[in-house]
Order: C-alpha cells, then structure tokens, then sequence
C-alpha cells in the first residue's frame, strides 16, 4: 500500500489529524496565556513546538472532542465550566496550525463533551472560521485517497484486542459502501481511545489517533494502568493509494512518573 515508494515524483500532500484536546479540563490542551499549572505549560510547549516544527500543512482535520464540556461527573476537573469560552480556547489552540481555513475539517465529539443546550463545537468551528462540524465526514482527496472520518470507535483495554474494534470499522465501511452502491474509504480515521493504533489490511488503512489529553479521571490522581496515547498524526499524500501515516507521540514521562513505595524490614 503505501508505506514505502523508494521514488515519489511529487512533493505530498499533507495533512494534520489530531483532536481529543477536552479544552477546559485541567489536564486539556490549554494555550500558553491559560496555563496555570506546570503540567499544562508542558503539554502546551510539546504541542507548539512539534506542530510548528512540521511546517505547513494543506489540510488539517480535527477529530472532535474539542471541549470537555459540563463534565457533571467530576466537575472537579475543569479549570473553565463555560463552554462557550472552552471552544474558543480550543480555536485558539488549533489557530497555531498553518494551514487553510478552507481545508480544516472537523467532526463532533461524544455528546457528554461536546454538547448540551447546543453544540459546543459549532462554536469551536465559528469561532475559527472553519465549516461545521459532521458526524460522519468523507473526504475525497483530488482522486488520490479517500478518507473517512468519526470520533467515535470501541475501546479495549486488552492490548493486544485494541486492533479489532478498528479493524471493525474498517469492515463496516466496505460494507456500508456497497450497500450503497459508492466506493470505500481507503483510509479510516478515528479519535476517542485515547490511544494510538493502526490496522492496514491489504491496499486499507485504519488509524486511531492519540489525544491531547493528560491521562486521568481526576487531574493528578489517577493514571490509567492501560495503553494511553497523547499526540497527533501527520498524514502525506504521495499519489494514487499512495501514503504515509506518522504518529507523533508524547512521553508519557512527561507528566507522570511511576513511583515505588519502598519497603525496608524492620531491624528489631
């Protein structure tokens, strides 16, 4: 498929693909005129850095769940509980990225964080001057790849079964496609994990992207003991089913070390 051309005649396309940034949570995406704790500072400098570090971008597509929204289950971890100000401090984020306004894209996001008397991340969108969000977005890109994109894919903490829910929606394409008459996506984008994997099948691609998101039920005590990805990806377009998909990761170290209690006999 894809990965390796040793001779590519044009310069690629490139594309963006990140999300999952839960603005206005304590352990969110958080701009550097926002940040009040350490942890934020260093989230938003890798972020900064490492986006502006690619350069220019043709494209960018963002994978929902932009704000953490009311979160009426631990409204401990917001930092900002209005939601209108949680988008546009998610636009101030994504406004780093050098790209068009005109090739940025975005889907919603769960309903728990994105939604409520309205939809936070039309505000998001507004805001950055960029078309609304979709469910569902499928993007032909100049008759090269198609890409289909949604936030939402099953999870699994067994991490070696983590391939299955994104091989299934790789499948679900194909058969959706059919059903329909229309032809499949050659890539499929996910975000809402909270981890990174890829699944390639054949001429086929399924990605689910890290997140922009310290891990953590409630900021600074809780690390999950399972797979956790912050990051983003950087998709180049070479040709006709012709790409490279580059996950851009986060040390997890940068923000949670593991500690030993230590345990000495008593001498007595």
């Amino acid at each position: 498929m894809i990965p390796c051309k040793q001779m590519r005649a044009m310069k690629p396309i490139r594309i963006f693909i990140g999300g999952d940034t839960h603005c206005g949570d304590k352990a969110g995406l958080t701009p550097h005129g926002e940040c009040k704790t350490e942890l934020q500072k260093q989230l938003w400098k890798w972020f900064s850095d490492n986006v502006k570090a690619q350069g220019k971008f043709d494209m960018a597509i963002f994978t929902g769940d932009m704000t953490e929204g009311q979160n009426n289950k631990n409204t401990i971890e917001l930092y900002e509980t209005d939601t209108e100000r949680q988008a546009e401090i998610a636009s101030e984020c994504m406004s780093i990225i050098d790209c068009p306004r005109e090739s940025m894209y975005t889907v919603y996001g769960t309903p728990f964080h994105t939604a409520g008397s309205y939809s936070f991340e039309n505000h998001f969108t507004d805001t950055m001057g960029i078309s609304r969000p979709q469910t569902v977005l499928r993007i032909n890109v100049g008759d090269m790849v198609r890409i289909n994109v949604k936030h939402t894919v099953g999870r699994s903490f067994i991490p070696y079964g983590q391939g299955t829910p994104t091989y299934k929606e790789m499948v679900n394409e194909i058969i959706n496609a059919d059903m329909q008459d229309d032809a499949s996506a050659d890539i499929i984008i996910r975000g809402h994990a909270h981890y990174s994997v890829q699944m390639i099948v054949r001429d086929r691609h399924a990605i689910v992207v890290p997140c922009l998101k310290y891990p953590g039920s409630v900021f600074g005590r809780k690390l999950p003991e399972a797979q956790y990805d912050m990051g983003f990806g950087v998709l180049d377009v070479y040709g006709k089913k012709d790409w490279r998909y580059t996950p851009i990761h986060i040390p997890l170290n940068i923000s949670n070390k593991r500690e030993w209690t230590e345990w000495k006999q008593s001498e007595e």
